[in-house]
């Protein structure tokens, strides 16, 4: 690509706005959670290798970069500036939009694989042979996927039903235990209510100084549910034949 050697972000910025798009910005420690509106721009650029390396005779390589630029942010955050880089074909505003979007959910990807790693400990398992390795790594990716799934739906919104989420019998089963009753209640737990019953299967105290459980606890938690559900049915089905 010919044309005057600029530094990335200067030659993004000189660029047409191409659209414009909307989404939400997670909650972390530096920051609150919030809706951000962005500008979005993008073209092919060409990238040169650093002086440093000059005498390897690098070629130049090509790639489509998209900056998304946040306007109109408040004086109290830092406005959100993403430059990407991709190898990916980036020929219409409704390409830039669909990758812009993947990486705006770079967050929960990374937490997936921090609930595979750290709440399943996957890597504790320590199996040599390849077959066995794929199929743990199999059934814990489930696992992790749906753990993952319930936490994300309980901190969206907390006090929705858990009823379709997770089985009947899985959260009677988790009631009775934790109550310890024989008497489930009616109506199903909200989804912060469920996520703290499979915490406290797998040891959380829920004590008011102790916060939200974390992917360790729940992990083990969650482990436990297969087995206090099928239990559970057994009772239920010879308790309705007595």
């Amino acid at each position: 690509m010919s044309g005057e050697a600029k530094h990335l972000f200067d030659k993004m910025l000189v660029e047409a706005v191409a659209g414009e798009i909307d989404f939400s910005v997670r909650r972390a420690r530096e920051r609150k959670g919030r809706n951000v509106h962005a500008e979005i721009r993008f073209c092919e650029v060409e990238i040169h290798p650093p002086g440093y390396r000059a005498k390897e005779k690098l070629e130049p390589i090509r790639l489509n970069c998209i900056l998304v630029k946040e306007k109109e942010a408040s004086d109290e955050v830092s406005p959100i500036e993403w430059l990407l880089l991709t190898t990916m074909e980036v020929k219409t505003i409704e390409d830039a939009l669909q990758y812009v979007k993947w990486y705006s959910l770079r967050w929960l990807i990374e937490r997936y694989h921090y609930v595979l790693k750290s709440g399943c400990q996957i890597e504790e398992l320590q199996l040599e042979e390849e077959e066995r390795i794929e199929r743990a790594t199999a059934v814990y990716c489930v696992v992790a996927w749906r753990l993952l799934f319930i936490t994300y739906l309980a901190r969206k919104d907390p006090d929705k039903s858990s009823s379709g989420i997770v089985e009947q019998s899985e959260w009677e089963a988790m009631y009775c235990f934790t109550h310890k009753t024989t008497s489930p209640p009616s109506s199903a737990p909200s989804l912060s209510e469920l996520v703290r019953q499979i915490a406290k299967l797998g040891g959380f105290i829920g004590r008011k100084g102790d916060g939200d459980p974390g992917v360790k606890v729940l992990w083990r938690g969650i482990r436990h549910l297969p087995d206090i559900s099928g239990m559970y049915q057994i009772f239920r089905k010879d308790m309705g034949n007595a």
